[in-house]
């Protein structure tokens, strides 16, 4: 709820959630945001994600519902880009530091510099590419290492051998999987609803009987 769209952005990405790639949002700033954004597919994980979420935020204040979950269908394969060929070499804590990107960094800030000037209603604007740059490393440098890279068993496993790391990917996923796959939404809703999120039933069950009428056609 920061006035300026500097302060909005810089509060976001240091304590970093996707909040806001699938909000509600004008079509006008839509258009905006998926015209700059779209036109190029950058070779980092999310790269889509987080230039949606910076400049959700530098268009104008948000509110997020204290209680938000969003349900993917795990029949469905995550997708990483857009373009079925597209796997990302990186994630952003490496790709940002590599020198052979370098061109391909400073193409980035431009085009999101470029999108910050036609998204924003902030008369005092004071963007450029290297305050982008550096509310990018803030994300880098805290909520991203602090979230997936300080783990101390992450460090662990990244010591091991590629097709070990590959496996033991693949056995966690198939272990979740089969867990939730044995749990209905339901018995999911009351073991949410113990810890003190209140659980609306009746959506739930209209939900539910969506999911199950499509799935006879």
């Amino acid at each position: 709820d920061h006035e300026s769209s500097m302060e909005r952005v810089e509060s976001h990405f240091s304590d970093y959630e996707m909040a806001h790639f699938w909000s509600v949002i004008r079509s006008s700033k839509w258009k905006i945001i998926s015209e700059q954004v779209f036109q190029k597919e950058f070779n980092f994980g999310a790269a889509f994600e987080l230039q949606v979420e910076f400049l959700v935020v530098v268009s104008g204040k948000s509110k997020i519902l204290p209680e938000l979950m969003w349900m993917r269908n795990r029949e469905v394969e995550p997708i990483l880009g857009v373009s079925p060929a597209f796997v990302p070499s990186n994630w952003i804590h490496h790709w940002w530091y590599q020198k052979n990107n370098y061109h391909e960094k400073l193409d980035f800030l431009n085009r999101m510099y470029k999108a910050c000037i036609h998204i924003s209603n902030d008369n005092k604007l004071t963007f450029n590419q290297d305050k982008i740059s550096r509310i990018f490393e803030i994300y880098i440098q805290g909520g991203y290492k602090k979230k997936y890279i300080l783990s101390p068993l992450r460090k662990i496993i990244n010591l091991f051998p590629n097709k070990i790391k590959s496996f033991l990917k693949k056995l966690r996923f198939l272990i979740k999987k089969k867990n939730i796959s044995q749990m209905s939404l339901i018995d999911a809703a009351k073991i949410i609803e113990s810890e003190g999120v209140s659980v609306n039933y009746k959506d739930l069950n209209n939900m539910i009987f969506v999911i199950e009428t499509t799935h006879k056609y």
